[in-house]
């Protein structure tokens, strides 16, 4: 399996080397049409697809609970209007696009909370002496890993939301499955 991740890195690098004469970039937004013929474009976002200078804005409004507004009309709930001052208080972001969004605990707080709760489980596992959250602990990195990369993006938008799902789900069922023994063991002290 290593050698399967370290041939499929290297292949990529060497291709993007070969294709860009740069292996880290991955999509080179110099040569995109809609930012090739607007400079303001390209410049807002530093010429990078990803940057690790997007991760508060980005957390931020993934994780900002306001992010929703209800209306008189059907579906009745919708995405917040995007506010044209958020890039200035993130200064170091480089957001090419904000588009209306929801955050995850507006729009799905059940699945967000229960999934924080199954996050601290399986992390603090050792501590609480619960071997049964130790094995579902790689797995949940490995999702949260991949959804992460959604952080990382010039742009900040409801379409991305779909990459947290599979940690989001993962780690909600181990939060909700969790609530009999946790609330056993606290039975079992009280002497109820």
């Amino acid at each position: 399996m290593c050698a399967t991740v370290v041939l499929s890195f290297t292949s990529h690098l060497v291709l993007n080397d070969l294709k860009w004469n740069n292996p880290f970039v991955t999509i080179p937004f110099q040569y995109h049409v809609q930012y090739a013929n607007d400079p303001v474009r390209l410049a807002r976002t530093g010429g990078r697809l990803f940057s690790f200078s997007n991760i508060s804005l980005t957390l931020w409004g993934y994780c900002w609970p306001a992010n929703i507004r209800f209306t008189g009309g059907f579906p009745w709930v919708y995405a917040a209007p995007s506010d044209p001052t958020i890039p200035h208080r993130f200064p170091n972001a480089k957001i090419d696009r904000i588009e209306p969004w929801t955050s995850l605990p507006a729009s799905e707080p059940e699945l967000f909370f229960a999934a924080v709760a199954g996050i601290a489980l399986c992390l603090l596992a050792g501590r609480m002496r619960q071997p049964v959250y130790l094995a579902y602990r790689a797995p949940l990195l490995g999702m949260m890993a991949g959804g992460s990369i959604t952080l990382l993006l010039g742009f900040l938008s409801e379409r991305y939301l779909q990459d947290a799902f599979p940690w989001l789900v993962i780690a909600s069922v181990i939060g909700v499955a969790s609530i009999p023994r946790i609330a056993g063991a606290k039975l079992r002290r009280t002497g109820s």
